[in-house]
């Protein structure tokens, strides 16, 4: 296969009603057969990826096609969401099409799936080096632009509401348009406080913040060396927990220290872990359970109780034993629906079992229950489930003022106490920490996950009123002034041609590639509404601006066949004009 040329559109066109890249190749009619053997080969290997689609009759180019883009597609899928992708056979070769959110990310996906394709086809297998270190290369190079997986790309699919991507080269994504919108990077939005976030990545600082407003909180100490361990031990006492002062996912941490030894073996641990190179909090081990209580745009909407993982004995298995069958257990989406995370064999894991005095070679008599951490975090495997119906409205209302003092929308606050159903001046508990973007995978064990996503994204349809208005170029100049003249709010957003303008406010516009000028309207937060101006041929060239508009004004246009149907797919008002100075007419009575 020899790649001729591409195309991008960059909004809906006849193959999809989203921004897609089409490639085009030359196919040397004697290596189809073979080329089709290889593709059976990938399907064969990762049959998850083509369960949706029947592949029997098809052709032999489209079979290859299909196979290919589909491929590239699930690529992506493991690093974010993209739904649209197929192809279409040409006289001496086929297209294939893939979706984008970011056009570098399916540029290189479809780099990687042809590289795949050619080593495949010289012979190479698909445990080759050389090809899982091009995959492993392409996870790496997303996460510099892709929006991880998270539940909010299904509540934004389902829920139809609109996203695009907010900065290059990050992972800050935009849900919703103009006024509606909100920016994201995983759960923390745009609107937090910065310093509230710095002050929420500071362990010590954090706890010193909610003292400052009544918050129960552990005693705690912040050390530098290793030669001050003694004194912080002196003030704090056994059992005691360390942990850098920054870190999350229950990195570096080690809790419930009983003695000196064990307090040498956890600064140890804390300073080898990905945060080290931070000063050390130690704290005093408070007795009870772990919960983690979330709050969205200041509101209590859940709480869960985290405990650590455990193995049960069954007088036949070591306890090595005992934890790959757990780990096959949560490898099987049928028996972990909220996929809890897989048992990791560390030095932590070792270090834990010793003071248990066990190693992972022992047989573990029947029922005996082994448990297999000192921390109940979510991330490095431990068990969750729901309480939000037991926590006491005591403990509600300090979760919710913690967000309002330290100005974050969403937050996860961890506390500690033997009753989550008492309030803590009868049942001492006690905050740990607050994270100013909670794991959002905790969510799927509330009672209602798709409503606490929405009670986060906190923007209803995310769509405000727009109407595209396609003219022939040669109206533009007359369309312009009409804007200038008419548009006088500071909250309607216009584009027409190369001039884009929030009322009266001209913006500055570096590039015309795509659709730029109207993605600048849909970041600006004070737009209520869009008028954007177009023509026919940008139409056909670039696809249409954005997946759905309130009405579709044309005038003097001339569309093909297939571009009126993408027309009629993105609204159900279209209407023509056979005079110019009618349509402007029609724009003065809509909310502009």
């Amino acid at each position: 296969m020899k790649l001729l040329n591409t195309k991008v559109f960059f909004g809906p066109n006849p193959y999809a009603l989203s921004p897609i890249v089409i490639y085009n190749f030359k196919i040397d009619k004697s290596t189809c057969l073979l080329a089709k053997e290889i593709c059976l080969k990938i399907v064969n290997s990762f049959p998850k990826y083509f369960t949706t689609i029947n592949l029997d009759n098809l052709e032999v180019k489209i079979y290859i096609g299909t196979v290919l883009s589909r491929l590239a597609k699930y690529l992506i899928n493991n690093n974010g969401w993209v739904q649209n992708a197929g192809t279409k056979s040409l006289y001496e070769g086929l297209s294939i099409w893939v979706e984008f959110h970011h056009l570098q990310v399916t540029n290189q996906a479809i780099k990687i799936v042809l590289n795949v394709f050619q080593l495949l086809m010289r012979g190479n297998n698909l445990n080759d080096k050389n090809i899982q270190a091009s995959v492993n290369s392409f996870n790496q190079f997303c996460k510099k632009f892709h929006f991880s997986t998270t539940p909010f790309l299904k509540i934004v699919r389902d829920n139809n509401i609109p996203m695009l991507t907010y900065l290059s080269n990050s992972n800050y994504w935009q849900f919703g348009w103009g006024k509606q919108s909100r920016v994201f990077m995983k759960s923390s939005s745009m609107e937090d406080s910065y310093n509230g976030v710095q002050h929420s990545m500071n362990k010590a600082t954090s706890l010193e913040i909610l003292r400052a407003i009544g918050v129960p909180t552990a005693k705690s100490t912040v050390i530098n060396t290793a030669e001050q361990l003694k004194k912080a031990i002196n003030l704090i006492k056994y059992p005691c927990v360390i942990k850098p002062i920054r870190g999350t996912q229950g990195n570096g941490i080690t809790a419930n220290i009983q003695n000196y030894d064990e307090l040498l073996i956890a600064y140890k641990y804390a300073k080898e872990s990905n945060f080290g190179r931070n000063p050390i909090l130690v704290e005093a081990f408070i007795e009870g359970d772990d919960y983690r209580i979330m709050v969205a745009n200041g509101k209590f909407c859940g709480a869960v109780k985290r405990k650590s993982s455990y193995v049960i004995g069954t007088g036949k298995l070591t306890l090595k034993e005992l934890i790959h069958s757990l780990n096959e257990r949560r490898a099987n989406y049928e028996l972990n629906p909220n996929k809890l995370k897989f048992i990791i064999i560390d030095d932590f894991l070792i270090t834990h079992l010793t003071k248990q005095v066990i190693s992972l070679e022992d047989i573990i008599e029947k029922d005996k229950i082994i448990t297999l951490s000192n921390i109940a975090n979510y991330s490095t495997g431990g068990i969750v489930e729901d309480v939000t119906a037991l926590v006491h409205h005591q403990v509600k209302y300090m979760a919710e003022l913690i967000a309002y003092t330290s100005g974050i929308a969403t937050l996860g606050v961890d506390y500690i106490t033997t009753d989550i159903s008492k309030p803590y001046s009868m049942v001492f508990g006690a905050v740990t920490e607050y994270n100013h973007y909670p794991d959002l995978a905790l969510v799927n064990f509330l009672p209602n996950p798709k409503n606490t996503l929405e009670k986060i994204l906190n923007i209803g349809s995310g769509r405000i009123p727009l109407i595209i208005a396609v003219v022939n170029n040669s109206k533009f100049s007359q369309v312009q002034n009409w804007c200038k003249k008419n548009f006088q709010h500071q909250t309607t957003g216009w584009v027409c041609g190369e001039s884009v303008y929030v009322g009266q406010l001209p913006l500055s516009l570096t590039t015309t590639n795509g659709w730029e000028s109207v993605e600048m309207l849909l970041r600006n937060k004070r737009v209520e509404n869009i008028l954007i101006v177009c023509s026919d041929e940008q139409i056909m060239q670039k696809g249409l601006p954005v997946d759905k508009a309130d009405f579709i004004y044309t005038h003097n246009i001339d569309l093909a066949t297939e571009w009126n149907q993408v027309i009629q797919k993105s609204t159900s008002n279209v209407k023509d004009f056979d005079d110019i100075e009618d349509l402007l007419s029609s724009l003065k009575f809509y909310p502009f």
